[in-house]
């Protein structure tokens, strides 16, 4: 299937949490069968995507982009390099415009809009596209075999999914809290009892897959405040990546 990751932790806990979680009750049998879903257009949250906001994501951050040749080996598809400082603060667009016009080939996500609220909740809708998701997975390290039994258990037809989900969460020394208002798959909206039991679990394998095990990166603290995302850590001075 599929998600944050130049910042993928900045993104990470909000659009490429539907994803793992979904993965996780999956492996657990605990996902309804996802067949009602008929192709509906994902959630419009009115943030307009730009080549100039994706420009401004990457100028503030200081993260610098490089493409790599592609080869056999969907684990050297993306490198990153170095280290700085970074404290700033990004809008939806620019978060939005970052996913949205991603360059790395197996990036899972289009039609991608990213929504900070001024109550410090977040929002973000778009596509899940299986098949470059699926090499997304194994890129970070995912086993293949616990992929397909997750895709399995759970019913998980092999289409491309749109998804919708409201989080509010923060990163506070590199752990991640997490509270998942709502969060739907196709037209499937998940129950909340098995958001929240395994909550925890897709919270920590973030921190491992994004943060912990991502060279170049520390996060002090993210949090939503006045309708932006701030950041106070450090990003790779260069992420490497093969591009579409």
């Amino acid at each position: 299937m599929l998600n944050f990751f130049h910042m993928k932790k900045l993104i990470g806990f909000i659009i490429l949490f539907p994803l793992i979680l979904i993965l996780v009750l999956g492996y657990l049998g605990l996902v309804p069968y996802l067949s009602g879903y008929i192709g509906p257009k994902p959630k419009d949250l009115g943030i307009k995507i730009s080549q100039s906001a994706y420009n401004n994501y990457y100028k503030k951050s200081g993260v610098k982009q490089e493409g790599i040749l592609k080869n056999n080996n969907v684990n050297e598809s993306i490198k990153f390099i170095g280290s700085h400082t970074v404290q700033e603060s990004f809008s939806s667009e620019e978060i939005s415009s970052m996913a949205d016009l991603r360059k790395w080939v197996y990036f899972p996500f289009t039609n991608t809009q990213v929504r900070f609220n001024s109550d410090g909740s977040a929002e973000a809708s778009g596509i899940l596209k299986f098949n470059t998701g699926y090499q997304w997975l194994l890129a970070i390290g995912v086993a293949p075999s616990d992929i397909e039994k997750g895709m399995t258990i759970a019913k998980i037809p092999k289409i491309d999914l749109p998804f919708y989900v409201k989080v509010d969460g923060s990163v506070k020394n590199n752990r991640v809290t997490t509270d998942i208002s709502q969060l739907e798959i196709g037209r499937i909206t998940i129950p909340q009892n098995f958001v929240k039991q395994y909550t925890s679990a897709v919270e920590r394998f973030v921190e491992d897959k994004f943060i912990r095990e991502r060279p170049g990166v520390n996060i002090q603290s993210m949090t939503v405040q006045d309708s932006k995302i701030i950041f106070d850590g450090t990003l790779p001075d260069i992420e490497a990546t093969v591009n579409q």
